[in-house]
């Protein structure tokens, strides 16, 4: 998949960011990522713009390095990405709702591995960890 990926208009544009640019990309797409409403209520539920901002972060984070290394909220992100996408259940009987879209954010197959895709990248030389 990443073969193909790099072989799209998108990928080849990224070199024409300017590292100012994509600081500030970096952040909103963090920002975005954050405040998005859970969507997938089970594993059969698809967030697909979800799995677009995680590609494009991991994408540019890999593009510019600098940016990663040096991003400010870089083991915020991590935990944000482990607790809330990944890992967190609610255990809590009385606030379980079938219908109602409950932690974590990524459980459908794709998010959840486009999620730790961006894991991985943000984790890359990071030697402070969580």
């Amino acid at each position: 998949m990443n073969k193909v990926f790099m072989n799209t208009e998108v990928y080849q544009e990224l070199p024409k960011i300017s590292p100012d640019l994509a600081r500030n990309q970096v952040t909103q797409i963090v920002a975005m990522i954050r405040e998005r409403e859970i969507m997938e209520i089970s594993a059969r539920d698809e967030d697909i713009p979800l799995q677009g901002l995680f590609t494009f972060l991991k994408n540019m984070l890999a593009k510019f390095p600098d940016i990663r290394e040096s991003f400010a909220e870089k083991n915020s992100l991590l935990q944000f990405l482990i607790h809330d996408c990944l890992f967190h259940k609610e255990t809590r009987g009385q606030m379980i709702q079938k219908a109602k879209a409950m932690p974590p954010k990524c459980k459908h197959p794709t998010s959840r591995e486009k999620c730790l895709e961006l894991l991985g990248e943000v984790c890359t030389d990071n030697s402070e960890g969580v």
